[in-house]
């Protein structure tokens, strides 16, 4: 029965190897066409394929996605989805979680070295070099800039995985200085299945079913009329966040955390 197992596992992880692939492939040749355009209307383009390339892949996968929000968002409005960061998979999940309206991610400036990929990952992605103070604030810069041509931005205020077995990891201020300066709502994402679906030890763990997105209601960096500050804003978003992944029974979450 293991020899049975491992060897439908040897095949289904080649079959979703290929798909990725091709994927990739097909996206770099669409980037490439794409140079004619300008931005953001470049970057709008290549969002949207992705989004498309996302959707096929998860149903080759076996992937159910289920994503429901607590109140609707305005279509003409710029949001700053924060989300938890659990796996190689929330880069995937982030296309389908934050719908149809163009956005921009902050993702690590060594990827962008992947030969092919980094192109592609370059081209939709406003990358960071976080070791360089001067980088980390041209990051800002351009997050800033996309929010200014109503274009949403998502950023994972956790910074990296949380591989702690408690909900959230201690958030850093970046998402909420910007949504301060620029007067934007906050939106909570939760990505609740991911840690199933792709464990952070191993980008060869990927297994078919089901997978929970829930866009939490947004949060005005404004309280009563009143501006608050990094911290409180941090803070009351961190804490919607943690009450809802106990709430929905994240998977991750150790019972020592359940509280």
């Amino acid at each position: 029965m293991a020899n049975i197992r491992r060897f439908f596992r040897f095949w289904y992880l080649f079959y979703v190897s290929v798909g990725l692939v091709t994927a990739i492939i097909i996206l770099f040749i669409l980037a490439l066409f794409s140079l004619v355009l300008p931005n953001p209307i470049r970057g709008n383009f290549l969002y949207a394929a992705s989004r498309m390339a996302a959707r096929f892949l998860f149903w080759c996968w076996g992937i159910r996605v289920e994503r429901t929000a607590e109140s609707p968002l305005m279509e003409d409005q710029a949001y700053i989805f924060v989300f938890n960061h659990i796996s190689y998979l929330d880069a995937l999940i982030l296309l389908l979680a934050v719908g149809d309206r163009p956005f921009r991610g902050l993702g690590k400036e060594e990827m962008a070295s992947i030969p092919i990929f980094g192109y592609l990952y370059r081209s939709t992605v406003i990358t960071v070099k976080r070791t360089d103070a001067s980088d980390r604030a041209r990051s800002v810069d351009d997050l800033k800039a996309s929010l200014r041509d109503n274009i949403s931005i998502a950023l994972a205020p956790e910074g990296t995985f949380n591989m702690t077995g408690a909900p959230l990891l201690p958030f850093f201020d970046g998402a909420f200085r910007i949504a301060l300066q620029t007067q934007t709502q906050l939106c909570p994402m939760l990505i609740l299945d991911a840690y199933d679906r792709m464990h952070y030890n191993s980008i060869f763990s990927l297994t078919p079913g089901l997978l929970r997105i829930r866009l939490l209601s947004p949060i005005d960096p404004m309280i009563n009329g009143q501006e608050t500050t990094v911290e409180e804003l941090k803070n009351r978003t961190y804490s919607i966040m943690h009450e809802k992944l106990i709430e929905f029974n994240a998977p991750w979450i150790q019972s020592d955390h359940a509280r």
